[in-house]
């Protein structure tokens, strides 16, 4: 439970293993669990089973605990990055002295991507490399660009067909809610054009949701249908943009963009 103490009470934390394509002597793929089921990572995460044919690697996924099925109890007292690193090098430690395996290599995305590289930080004896993707390690006061997420997100909607038109749409929306959302019929009008179970009584309800959504299809903009975080279709932005694609009154504008939410299927 607790890596750095001598507390000895342990916890089962869930792996998944494929040796599919495993040669004795091979590499190990080793993913750093996120936030969330490690199932979710196991069926979206390809490039490591392609990555797993070519060298002749085993592959393993480990679930971090107080996520999914690996919770100890509900207190979350040992719930930290540095106690799911301790949880991975543990098993890799054991991994390396009961087996044949080569080099691990570890992999994640997002968070998932920064404990990979602290991983191969911290534990350069067990872990020999790591893939950071979209691991924003720098991501702490004085280190990073706090605007640079919200640029980017803006470029990925501003390539698409319908191009400017549709990133200065979603721009131009934010005013326009908080314009309509003044009075209480205005808020009643934000809740029937959005179509919310309760009546909004404050802009920052829909704006704050909104920026969630645009900001998670850009993350999810992948050339293929997904169901990471809901049915997604392939190029979800560019499905969006096709409702923001031409210049709409203030009404028509919220209506557009409630069809743009709506047209790909994200869980919130």
């Amino acid at each position: 439970m607790d890596h750095f103490s001598f507390d000895n009470r342990k916890t089962k934390i869930r792996v998944i293993t494929d040796d599919r394509f495993y040669k004795p002597g091979g590499p190990v793929l080793f993913y750093t669990g996120n936030e969330g089921k490690i199932e979710l990572f196991c069926e979206n995460t390809g490039f490591q089973r392609e990555a797993a044919e070519k060298m002749g690697a085993k592959v393993v996924f480990m679930e971090h605990r107080y996520y999914g099925e690996s919770v100890p109890d509900k207190k979350f007292e040992f719930l930290s990055a540095e106690q799911a690193l301790a949880d991975f090098a543990h098993y890799l430690d054991n991994l390396k002295a009961t087996s044949d395996v080569g080099p691990v290599i570890a992999l994640g995305g997002s968070y998932g991507g920064m404990l990979a590289a602290y991983i191969r930080i911290k534990y350069p004896n067990l872990v020999a490399g790591a893939i950071a993707a979209s691991a924003p390690v720098k991501f702490f006061p004085g280190q990073f660009d706090c605007r640079g997420f919200y640029r980017v997100t803006t470029r990925t909607f501003s390539e698409t067909p319908a191009g400017q038109v549709c990133a200065d749409n979603i721009r131009n929306s934010w005013s326009v809610i908080q314009m309509i959302g003044g009075h209480m019929v205005g808020k009643k009008l934000l809740s029937d054009t959005f179509k919310t179970c309760k009546v909004i009584t404050d802009t920052a309800q829909v704006t704050d949701f909104l920026e969630g959504v645009w900001g998670s299809l850009a993350m999810m903009d992948y050339p293929y249908p997904t169901d990471f975080m809901g049915n997604v279709p392939a190029w979800p932005v560019t499905e969006a943009c096709k409702h923001l694609d031409k210049s709409y009154s203030q009404m028509e504008l919220l209506g557009a963009i409630h069809q743009g939410m709506c047209s790909n299927c994200i869980k919130f």
